[in-house]
């Protein structure tokens, strides 16, 4: 790998690079198995499984497969929500030599029928609510073997149950068979752990292609940041090293610890977010993982003071909701160390409202795309480093940014806008089957092309303005859409908003913005443009503003701006 930039604004006491082991991802729950035993690794409803129980469960899932035929390099699907069985049923794939796709149950029976093509999954674990979406994939793609599993076998998954006509009983075929450890042989920068999928916020979704090494070094790099240490394999399992001397004797506050603290999740596992920076880092540092199945705030909050849970994670429209709950103040959540928020950017006043609210936590902005795992940079989240509020933070361990001119490819110097490239041992290996994109996005000497545009500061850090897609031209003048949403977020009014940009016959193009507002709120689209237009050059001026009573969403919680365009 070519040698490292080195940025200026680094966190004293943080390695700029980390040692690797190459394991495949389900080595995660196979160290935490041997490491944390019956520690309790997972809550849903009351009910509890420890580390170890998982790692069983995944062991007879894995053996199960395998008597249905399932083989190295076959592909399984997994569509539920965030129930218990996802993880069994994640890890069980895994073990069996099998690569996970993600089907969400908020896709369109199109969708569904895209992605299990394009991933050429055999086989698909359901929550049993959304078989009916799942049974037509037999007529239309390779999937020949549904497993469905039930809301009862959310408290003990080895309870028997009668599936739907078609569908194989999760619940049985963990009980009929014994625990199957043998690992297959993987090549873990080669073999795919996942195969993932973009958002489909511009198009058809592209499926990408993530390999073992991806999702382990993905993993390792987003809780090391998170924890100090380093990672080690030793005698086949992972380790969480404890800190360097150097680190041991600074004042660095971190805002995790191994084998100790507790995550509330909401963040769905079908979204890469979920499945790596929640259920993987959790599994690896020993971390206690509360799930929920949707975003209820009373619940979510109230479970957060019960376990205190020291981080908080989510997309901005979450984020949004806390900063707005009136009986926030009546919990105790001086537990919480860190608020971390991505898939899209925070208004800065938001953010600043968090960190009052929230006066013990860092308030920490991360970016990342699909093609590279999840994250790229984050903001630190240790008291040695500085958070700077609207930027993306800094490249994380052993990952560059650079910028450059979207039409020339050449490097732009520091504060200058242009198109975001990383380069990382977390950039993925390119999308399935389709070379030509491949190229276009993945460059020869280990770039990869983002879309995304932004500019660094001297400091290193970064600061994203938008999509290249996005990105609108009024007249000749750049108009990028994040600056005008982020004017609008400063109106207490506003919930949600998104701008897009409209053909014009004189113009080019023209800002239009579409807006939710808070409940009980009222504005006009006049104050609206107003309060914007005053604060803006004048090229950029939202010319035409619509309310919605509902803005459309993927399920990772970005806004289809191709929906808005699609019906302004």
């Amino acid at each position: 790998m070519s040698e490292l930039i080195q940025y200026p604004g680094w966190p004293a006491g943080l390695p700029r690079s980390l040692d690797y082991p190459e394991v495949p991802v389900h080595c995660l729950l196979k160290s935490s198995a041997a490491t944390y035993g019956d520690q309790e690794a997972l809550v849903y409803r009351e009910a509890g499984w420890s580390f170890a129980k998982l790692w069983e469960l995944a062991g007879r899932l894995a053996a199960g497969l395998k008597k249905l035929g399932i083989a190295k390099g076959d592909v399984v699907g997994v569509c539920m929500t965030n129930v218990p069985q996802y993880l069994v049923a994640y890890y069980g794939t895994l073990l069996a030599g099998a690569t996970y796709t993600p089907l969400s149950p908020m896709l369109s029976a199109k969708e569904l029928e895209h992605q299990a093509n394009t991933a050429g999954a055999k086989a698909v674990v359901v929550y049993q609510p959304f078989v009916d979406n799942i049974l037509p994939l037999r007529q239309v793609s390779a999937v020949h073997t549904v497993i469905a599993t039930s809301d009862a076998q959310c408290a003990d998954m080895m309870a028997p149950d009668q599936p739907r006509d078609g569908c194989l009983d999760f619940g049985r075929l963990l009980a009929e068979n014994a625990p199957d450890f043998s690992e297959p042989a993987l090549e873990p920068r080669k073999d795919l752990a996942h195969i993932a999928f973009t958002g489909g916020t511009t198009g058809l979704s592209k499926g990408v292609a993530v390999s073992h090494f991806n999702v382990t070094v993905n993993t390792l790099q987003t809780a090391h940041w998170r924890a100090g240490g380093r990672p080690s394999l030793q005698n086949g399992l992972l380790k969480f090293i404890e800190r360097d001397p150097d680190q041991k004797n600074s004042p660095m506050i971190y805002s995790t610890q191994p084998g100790a603290d507790t995550m509330v999740n909401v963040a769905p596992w079908f979204h890469a977010l979920g499945i790596v920076v929640a259920v993987n880092s959790s599994m690896y540092m020993g971390h206690r993982l509360v799930t929920h199945t949707r975003l209820n705030l009373e619940e979510y909050i109230a479970d957060i003071a019960r376990y205190r849970a020291s981080m908080i994670a989510g997309v901005p429209t979450l984020f949004y909701e806390l900063a707005h709950l009136p009986s926030l103040k009546d919990y105790n959540l001086s537990g919480v160390r860190l608020l971390r928020f991505g898939a899209a950017p925070l208004d800065p006043e938001l953010w600043r409202r968090l960190g009052q609210l929230f006066p013990g936590a860092a308030v920490s902005a991360a970016y990342g795309l699909t093609e590279s795992t999840t994250i790229a940079t984050s903001n630190p989240t240790t008291n040695t480093g500085v958070i700077k509020v609207g930027s993306a933070g800094l490249p994380i361990f052993d990952t560059d940014v650079k910028i450059i001119d979207p039409e020339s490819g050449q490097d732009l110097p520091t504060g200058q806008n242009g198109e975001v490239c990383l380069r990382g041992p977390q950039v993925t290996l390119g999308y399935l089957n389709q070379p030509e994109e491949t190229a276009q996005v993945y460059l020869a000497d280990g770039w990869l092309r983002t879309g995304d545009l932004g500019h660094l500061d001297p400091d290193g850090y970064l600061f994203l303005v938008g999509r290249r897609k996005e990105m609108l031209i009024y007249k000749g003048y750049n108009v990028f859409p994040v600056e005008l949403e982020s004017v609008l977020y400063q109106h207490p009014a506003v919930k949600l908003c998104a701008v897009v940009g409209l053909p014009d016959p004189t113009a080019g193009e023209i800002p239009k913005a579409f807006v939710c507002l808070r409940e009980g709120a009222r504005a006009s689209e006049k104050e609206l443009m107003d309060f914007v237009n005053e604060k803006v050059s004048p090229y950029k001026k939202i010319r035409q503003l619509e309310f919605l009573e509902q803005m459309p969403l993927t399920p990772a919680g970005k806004i289809l701006k191709r929906k808005l365009v699609e019906t302004a």
